[in-house]
């Protein structure tokens, strides 16, 4: 997990010499993510991982790393089948059914 939560921090953090790997960070970023949200129990692991290592909370850093219509699907991703900021832990919008 730990290596997972590394990779969320590199896409997800804005500095400079990541601007300069823009779109390579945002392909990394949305592969992560779409893989992970459909892997519900292995994103809460990397979730609790990312906020031991990096003191916050993933979707905190995605928001913040992230803008407009690419940053509501990103956080979405990460909220989807995860833990929603205050909710009880049962997962976002049951089956999917897509």
């Amino acid at each position: 997990m730990i290596h997972q939560a590394l990779v969320f921090e590199e896409t997800s953090t804005s500095s400079a010499q990541a601007a300069s790997n823009t779109k390579d960070r945002t392909e990394l970023l949305i592969s992560r993510l779409v893989r992970y949200h459909w892997d519900r129990h292995h994103l809460e692991a990397i979730k609790t991982e990312y906020k031991a290592r990096y003191g916050k909370e993933l979707l905190a850093a995605v928001s913040e790393g992230t803008k407009g219509d690419f940053g509501d699907f990103c956080t979405e991703l990460v909220l989807r089948r995860g833990t929603a900021a205050g909710g009880s832990g049962s997962g976002g919008g049951g089956g999917g059914g897509r």
